[in-house]
């Protein structure tokens, strides 16, 4: 009995001792050994042949719950300069077993769509970013886990941070 007393104490005084107290609630800590660029990719995938794996480090931020990130996935390709265009694909948000992270993973042939306007046969094609004509759903902003998206050779991913707007009161009446 005495023994599952002591260990019990040495349990618990090694598990306070990553604790920080911050008021009525103690927050454990990481350890302090960094994590390296690397080191933080190991859950991840790596991107089969033919596929390019891009990583977004998001920068800490005092109010990320505020903050959210959007995936702007496409390719520049010569185009007429009178139409609209959209790529063809979808865009999977898939869950990593074992450690709940999620990368985004790309699947399209690169084919296009477009308007159908009347282009001068003379005119010069154009060089533009073509983006991805599915709607991609925002991602919570969260610094300590990288963004991994995974899209054919040829893709760009580029993306976007929103902030929330201050909190307003609408007036009655």
């Amino acid at each position: 009995m005495m023994l599952l007393i002591r260990i019990h104490l040495l349990l618990l005084m090694i598990f306070t001792a990553g604790c920080v107290s911050t008021g009525d609630v103690a927050q454990v800590t990481a350890p302090s050994a960094t994590v390296t660029a690397s080191e933080d990719l190991e859950a991840f995938p790596l991107p089969e042949p033919d596929y390019q794996r891009h990583v977004i480090r998001l920068p800490a931020l005092e109010d990320e719950a505020a903050h959210f990130v959007t995936l702007v996935i496409g390719k520049t390709v010569l185009t007429d300069s009178v139409n609209n265009y959209r790529l063809l694909g979808t865009l999977e948000a898939v869950t990593v077993e074992g450690w709940g992270y999620t990368y985004y993973q790309l699947e399209s042939e690169g084919h296009m769509a477009g308007t159908l306007m009347a282009v001068n046969p003379a005119a010069p094609q154009v060089e533009r970013f073509v983006e991805l004509g599915a709607p991609l759903e925002p991602i919570r902003y969260n610094s300590k886990v990288p963004i991994v998206v995974i899209v054919p050779e040829g893709f760009e991913v580029k993306y976007q941070v929103w902030s929330a707007a201050e909190l307003r009161v609408a007036p009655q009446g």
